[in-house]
């Protein structure tokens, strides 16, 4: 089965879908992407869930596109991915297509990707090195097992030079392609054939190799770095290969952003050392480094050595440095996303530092004094030591903690001294609040929510508190985002895996289109979340558009719904 992305096709049926909008330098994935494996300093696939895990101390370094897997070359260590994630047959024969792209660099060589039908280093039937560099330089491909005697693709440049090289491997159901450097490198025509067992096992990092050219005749551990390792369903044209190689370091596009929450305020960070001005690179609402002080205007007091490094942080002392950010940037939404890559120096045994407090104190603008109304985000509380989200609206106990107010704890405190990505969602119309750590959901609370209309955030402060006697944040901000709604669990996993410095596609999903025994069948990346419907017109002179009835099908990262492939014209759209 065929299928492309399309804004505007004929197929039985006319239909049409808006493309998305490319990004400034990132470029959007093609379709069909159903696993990736980034190696941003995680085994997290940001297609979907096909998550890999490290074996035997493999690390990370920078790479061709942000961060990417070290392999040592010592023959133990390596990425294992999910069995069976390739699109291969368990028996018999297959044309299901299929790609693999993936960026790496070597002085040496060994596998990129292996394929067997045991887990590594046990007695095999039967294997596949996938993807290799020779041992005389050259880089060979083949996907996987064919009828007869095993071919092989390969170029005839050495790749084992030292730097960055994109491979990619594809297959249409009748011919494999090997591309090096976003160029045809050899091609043959292939038919999948099942072997072993049926189950395979599939590794980034080494592979056996006895009977193929170029190699060790055994396993053969990759020296050096594999980066961006991705998988479709379907053949990757030579443009779209080409397409991906030339984009170098900026990469694809992390999935896009869509449904109810929308990015509002973004700190990054990247300010230049010396300056006091915290950059929103998306809205307005730039922020200031103050150090407060006892005495009116309360922003007046001595620097305590907290800065801009010029590298993209932001460094506070925990004295009286801060970031101070315009009033009113929560009140006036109905649910809120609030997201952050920090890294706290602690010390631990004190608690109640702020990540970040927005709203109001007794004692007025930019002071502080005992907090009365407030969103706040703590590394650490002062008794139980963890990680903990409250608000309040009113605290007229006027003690050190309000017993009125709604806490979200997570199970620890924030490491010390390590990035830390945490993320809290505040929904008052569903009366839930979710808390997340590095991607994963650590706390929930259902309770009866204030509506942020409530809240008097004049005092919207990055790692101050409302209450004068909490301490001041000690450590790093890397990445500070507030969004209007609430990202989905899928959304801040897909966060997480990017990193404080992801480039956000913000876009409609790509709607694309196949065939499928009498029917057309109409899909969407899952990772766009499930908050678009499709709706269907039968003319656009007017556009009368209804919902599709049918609801969708999630299969290997897609959405998909099929729809009779019926005479005369329908067109077809997503919508929230």
């Amino acid at each position: 089965m065929k299928s492309r992305r399309i804004s505007f096709l004929t197929v039985g049926l006319w239909l049409c879908a808006t493309a998305p909008s490319p990004s400034q330098s990132c470029l959007q994935p093609p379709s069909g992407l159903i696993a990736w494996w980034r190696g941003e300093g995680n085994v997290l696939d940001s297609a979907g869930t096909n998550n890999a895990t490290l074996v035997d101390g493999v690390t990370f370094a920078s790479a061709e596109v942000g961060q990417g897997f070290v392999i040592s070359g010592s023959g133990d260590d390596y990425v294992a991915l999910p069995q069976n994630v390739f699109p291969f047959p368990a028996s018999g024969t297959s044309t299901n297509p299929l790609s693999f792209e993936v960026w790496f660099k070597t002085s040496n060589g060994g596998v990129v990707l292996g394929q067997q039908d045991h887990v590594p280093f046990t007695s095999a039937s039967g294997w596949v090195p996938a993807l290799y560099v020779g041992t005389n330089g050259f880089i060979y491909g083949h996907f996987f097992e064919g009828a007869g005697t095993p071919p092989f693709l390969s170029n005839s440049v050495p790749v084992n030079n030292g730097v960055f090289h994109h491979a990619a491997v594809t297959y249409d159901g009748t011919t494999e392609i090997l591309y090096v450097d976003g160029v045809a490198a050899g091609s043959m025509p292939f038919t999948q054939q099942a072997y072993g067992e049926g189950n395979y096992q599939y590794q980034l990092g080494t592979g056996y190799t006895a009977g193929w050219p170029g190699t060790t005749g055994d396993w053969f551990p990759f020296d050096g770095i594999i980066d961006e390792a991705s998988v479709y369903d379907r053949a990757l044209g030579a443009d779209e290969v080409a397409a991906i190689f030339n984009a170098g370091s900026a990469g694809k596009c992390l999935p896009a952003v869509v449904g109810p929450a929308v990015l509002r305020h973004r700190y990054s960070f990247n300010d230049a050392a010396g300056s006091r001005t915290v950059t929103d690179s998306i809205g307005s609402a730039n922020g200031t480094l103050v150090f407060a002080s006892t005495n009116a205007p309360y922003t007046n007091g001595l620097p305590d050595g907290s800065g801009f490094t010029g590298a993209g942080l932001l460094n506070l002392k925990g004295s009286n440095g801060c970031v101070g950010l315009p009033a009113g940037l929560v009140s006036q939404l109905s649910s809120v996303t609030f997201e952050a890559w920090v890294i706290w120096n602690g010390p631990s045994a004190v608690g109640w530092q702020r990540i970040f407090d927005f709203g109001s104190n007794d004692q007025g603008t930019n002071a502080s004094g005992t907090g009365t109304n407030y969103l706040i985000l703590t590394p650490s509380t002062g008794d139980s030591r963890v990680l903990s989200f409250q608000e309040t609206t009113v605290n007229p106990h006027g003690g050190i903690e309000d017993p009125g107010a709604i806490i979200l704890d997570g199970p620890s405190a924030l490491p010390l001294a390590q990035e830390t990505y945490v993320a809290v969602t505040y929904n008052p119309s569903a009366d839930q609040a979710l808390l997340y750590v590095n991607g994963a959901l650590v706390g929930s609370l259902d309770a009866n929510l204030n509506p942020l209309s409530n809240f008097a955030d004049y005092n919207n402060w990055l790692g101050r508190s409302q209450w004068q006697v909490d301490p001041f944040y000690n450590g790093q901000f890397d990445e500070f985002r507030i969004w209007q709604g609430v990202l989905t669990g899928q959304q801040i996993a897909n966060h997480f895996s990017g990193g404080p410095n992801q480039q956000l596609a913000i876009s409609q999903p790509a709607l694309s289109i196949a065939r499928s025994a009498g029917n057309v069948l109409l899909s969407w990346p899952t990772n766009s979340g499930a908050n678009f419907r499709l709706q269907s017109t039968r003319s656009l002179a007017p556009a009368n558009w209804l919902t599709v009835t049918n609801g969708p099908t999630a299969t290997n990262g897609q959405y998909s719904i099929a729809v009779p492939a019926s005479p005369g014209a329908a067109f077809y759209r997503l919508a929230q």
